[in-house]
Parts: structure tokens; sequence; C-alpha cells
């Protein structure tokens, strides 16, 4: 009986976090969005660098509570990406990248992804 009333106070004691983290985007983890239909690829330079922006038809995820929730950006290797999303594009292919869930891209505010793959 002692070991459920500890366990019970334990409980109640987690419970407000566990709903905050519920509920607010930090609790998300990076992961994978797939099936993204490109409907325009973008390459461009800013403060922050060189950049490729990805627009899909599909909702934005907005994992990271990012400012601008219209398109995705991403500054690793640029080239190599704009390579991929093109490809993708020009075959009617579908892109999936792997979206930070804490960052978003500082000049524009946007979610920011790391990796890029083509679909099937």
């Amino acid at each position: 009986m002692r070991c459920a009333n500890g366990l019970r106070r334990l409980c109640w004691r987690l419970l407000p976090g566990l709903v905050g983290c519920a509920l607010t985007p930090v609790c998300l983890a990076d992961s994978w969005i797939t099936g993204l239909t490109a409907t325009q690829v973008v390459t461009a330079s800013d403060s922050g660098g060189q950049y490729v922006q990805l627009l899909v038809s599909q909702p934005v995820s907005n994992l990271a509570g990012c400012a601008s929730a219209d398109s995705y950006i991403s500054r690793t290797l640029p080239n190599a990406t704009l390579a991929v999303l093109l490809s993708a594009y020009t075959a009617g292919k579908s892109a999936r990248i792997y979206l930070s869930s804490t960052t978003c891209d500082p000049p524009t505010g946007r979610p920011l992804f790391t990796s890029v793959g083509v679909m099937n």
C-alpha cells in the first residue's frame, strides 16, 4: 500500500510537466516529413549565406514554432540539396526532408531542414 501512495505522488508531480510537454513543440523530436510535393525550389543568399527554399503544396510542418511557416529552408550543402529537390520536382516525385524540431533558420524565421531525399 505504501508503494502505491509513493507512486501516486510521483505521478502527480510529473503530470504537469507531461501535459505541458504534450502541448508545446519543444517535446517533439526531429523527424522526417515525407510525401512533399514541391511547387517551387528557390536558391538565394542573405546575411546567413546561401540557402535553398522549398515551397510545397501541403501545409508546412512547424515543429520548432518558427515565426514564418510558409516554406522550408536548408543551409546544409546548398548545391547538393538543390540538385536533389530539382530532380524530384522535374521527375514528378515526392520529396522527404529531415526537419529540426528545435531550430528555425535565423535570418528568415522559417523551419529548417538538414537532409533531403527523393521518394518513389
